[in-house]
């Protein structure tokens, strides 16, 4: 083999060599990133992480906006009715492109339980899940207009939607940004 030849073998297996270095380096630096990084999230999460201690009060009833519903079979085809009527809004539909909407329906499921008197909700709060999205007070506004059609739809009391209404309107500012 020509010296020529010898050189360009030596210099192909040091690129190969150097490149794997390189990547094998690349990938742990990326690794190390990425685990103080869903370190720092975790963080995060768990301080923002609420549960909502004040139920919404039940209209002078006793009986529980869950129990009113349907329990858990109610409470699920609530969400499934109120994403229906939300998937088919031209506007509100663009704010799930990508949305696994399963996954998405069986949080809501969660949520409204304990927002309804079961439990008690331990997801992120509302605000951080909906930073950036860029809801405005308009797209807020026919988000709550669904929430009621739904409920009136369901039977539920006026007293029953104005509580629940009441509490999704405290939610505003935390989830449609000022515009």
């Amino acid at each position: 083999m020509s010296p020529l030849a010898v050189g360009l073998v030596a210099a192909a297996f040091a690129a190969v060599v150097a490149s794997t270095v390189f990547s094998a380096w690349l990938a742990a630096r990326n690794s190390r990133r990425l685990e103080r990084q869903n370190t720092r999230l975790a963080e995060h999460v768990e301080r923002l992480t609420f549960a909502f201690v004040a139920k919404i009060p039940d209209a002078l009833s006793g009986t529980r906006i869950y129990d009113k519903i349907g329990q858990e079979i109610g409470i699920q085809r609530l969400v499934v009715n109120l994403y229906d009527r939300v998937m088919a809004d031209a506007d509100l539909k663009p704010f799930f492109t990508g949305v696994d909407l399963d996954r998405l329906r069986a949080h809501q499921v969660s949520m409204y339980q304990a927002l309804f008197g079961l439990g008690e909700y331990d997801g992120v709060d509302l605000s951080i899940v909906h930073a950036d999205l860029g809801i405005n007070g308009s797209h807020f506004d026919r988000l709550l207009d669904h929430v009621r059609d739904t409920l009136i739809s369901f039977g539920l009391s006026d007293d029953d939607q104005a509580a629940v209404m009441g509490w999704l309107e405290q939610q505003r500012a935390g989830i449609a940004e000022a515009h």
